[in-house]
């Protein structure tokens, strides 16, 4: 019983200290034009908010044979 009560508080006291660090708020500003639409435009600047405030990442598989290259995806 004692560890099960040690075991919930410590759980609290880490949601409750880790909480601020989760809930933190990033202002960004992107601009984007487009010569097709305004919803383009929008895209465009919905993507590069989103990559200024969480970043990007980029994964690749390449396959080869024989020094062929057989698949490369991106």
């Amino acid at each position: 019983m004692k560890r099960i009560l040690l075991l919930l508080s410590s759980m609290g006291i880490l949601l409750l200290w880790g909480a601020p660090i989760f809930s933190a708020d990033k202002v960004v500003e992107a601009e984007g034009t487009s010569g097709i639409s305004r919803a383009d435009a929008i895209r465009q600047t919905q993507r590069d908010a989103v990559e200024q405030a969480v970043g990007v990442f980029i994964q690749w598989e390449t396959e080869m044979s024989n020094f062929i290259l057989q698949k490369d995806k991106i």
